[in-house]
């Protein structure tokens, strides 16, 4: 994102002016391999900060809690993730391996694997830390995020935690 940060207003309004379907993520995570030099890309607390309020604004997010019955990301439940080599994956954060399509169908992973089940159920309420944190409104947790972060879907994520507090100081200025 550092090498981008001042073309995605650009890619914005191409995609609005177009007609297009866009989407915006400004998360930078280690490769599958555990490399974390991609994290050198990431914005820093002051770059975000300064943009947080447009990226915001654009990915369409409202500062509110989150329900203890609310999916922790509807992502997780609509799409997956088929690499060149045919692995599946529950997106392209969460780097878990659910099975191949070459070795079984696509149809028979979505359908009955229980790990993707599980996943795809997590809630706000199963995230202990989260769901009664004084961030939680202000929270754009990612499950994959916090499995790449510390092999646990269900734990903190300390890239969401730092966002939301400056989130939080954005909103308060508004």
């Amino acid at each position: 994102m550092k090498k981008n940060l001042h073309n995605w207003k650009e890619v914005y309004e191409f995609a609005k002016l177009k007609n297009c379907m866009y989407s915006i993520d400004y998360e930078i995570f280690p490769q599958n391999d555990g490399n974390t030099k991609p994290l050198l890309l990431s914005l820093n607390k002051d770059e975000f900060y300064c943009n947080c309020k447009e990226l915001d604004k654009m990915r369409g997010f409202e500062a509110k809690s989150h329900s203890t019955s609310e999916y922790a990301c509807d992502q997780l439940r609509n799409y997956i993730l088929i690499n060149a080599k045919g692995d599946v994956f529950p997106c392209e954060k969460f780097y878990l391996k659910l099975g191949n399509i070459y070795l079984e169908k696509i149809e028979k992973i979505w359908k009955e694997s229980k790990t993707l089940q599980k996943i795809q159920d997590i809630k706000w309420g199963d995230l202990i830390n989260c769901s009664n944190c004084a961030m939680n409104k202000y929270c754009l947790r990612c499950p994959g995020m916090a499995y790449r972060e510390n092999g646990d879907a269900y734990s903190l994520s300390d890239t969401a935690c730092e966002k939301a507090k400056i989130r939080k100081i954005i909103m308060e200025e508004i």
